[in-house]
């Protein structure tokens, strides 16, 4: 089976999985979820960014990672801000406490930081999204922008695709797919603007397909940053002809705290 028709089942049997999970499980089902899908995230990032013999490394990213993620989905200011400045601390810690003659390296710290904030911090905001009022249709509304974005600008790059966008990052990546990826950001927020969601402004759905498809490329780039650095196609193999946990949801990882943070400034007032 090609990889094109393992992409197609891999969509068909997961929608109906996405659609049924953000409709029906509770908050309290809906938080642990996505906890366990930033866990297996950082599992993929862990195998990018550090080596085999580095699992005390991996081990601070998975425990502090956890750690914020269910700090975050309190929405409580102090206990967010008291986690951010225990994992600055205590990575610094764990930094002084491991190093080796001659091997004083600040890389090692930065990684398990970015570890830390790149994924648990962006991702738990999804969790925040759904509690707020009409929540089920504001997580609808972020899906569909992003994966309706990746879908059209694959397509178009398959198609179209001839000026790189920036090779040396994503050699596959071309202009005509980010333009076909900026498409796909419109028309899947319209649709489900004019099926579903006509209480939202006109001009506040054409702000958030702009910043989905601006964010939402570079969430994907900043992802093929990473595994290009680490030398691999994909983060991962859970998902046939997608890849894995991150190749599917990096473009989500910008987008969804400026979805939140934009309804908290501009939307409920």
């Amino acid at each position: 089976m090609n990889e094109h028709a393992k992409r197609w089942i891999t969509g068909l049997i997961g929608t109906p999985l996405v659609i049924g999970f953000v409709l029906y499980s509770s908050n309290l089902l809906f938080a642990l979820l996505i906890i366990l899908l930033i866990q297996l995230s950082i599992k993929e990032f862990n195998r990018l960014v550090f080596t085999p013999e580095q699992y005390r490394e991996k081990m601070v990213v998975v425990f502090f990672s956890l750690l914020l993620s269910v700090v975050i989905i309190t929405e409580n200011f102090i206990l967010i801000s008291l986690a951010l400045q225990l994992i600055v601390f205590l990575s610094f810690i764990f930094f002084l406490l491991t190093i080796r003659e001659g091997e004083i390296h600040l890389e090692r710290l930065g990684k398990m930081v970015l570890g830390v904030f790149y994924l648990p911090f962006s991702l738990s905001f999804l969790v925040c999204l759904r509690t707020l009022p009409q929540g089920i249709k504001w997580v609808f509304l972020v899906l569909v922008i992003i994966f309706c974005g990746d879908t059209v600008a694959f397509y178009v790059g398959k198609l179209w695709g001839k000026h790189k966008l920036i090779p040396i990052v994503s050699p596959n990546k071309t202009v005509e797919g980010a333009i076909g990826y900026i498409i796909g950001c419109f028309l899947g927020g319209l649709v489900f603007y004019e099926i579903t969601f006509q209480e939202l402004s006109f001009s506040h759905l054409t702000i958030l397909c702009i910043a989905g498809a601006i964010l939402g490329q570079l969430g994907d780039l900043c992802e093929s940053a990473l595994k290009r650095a680490a030398g691999v196609k994909n983060a991962g193999s859970l998902f046939p002809g997608h890849g894995g946990i991150l190749d599917r949801i990096d473009s989500l990882i910008f987008f969804v705290p400026f979805v939140f943070y934009y309804h908290y400034f501009f939307i409920d007032k």
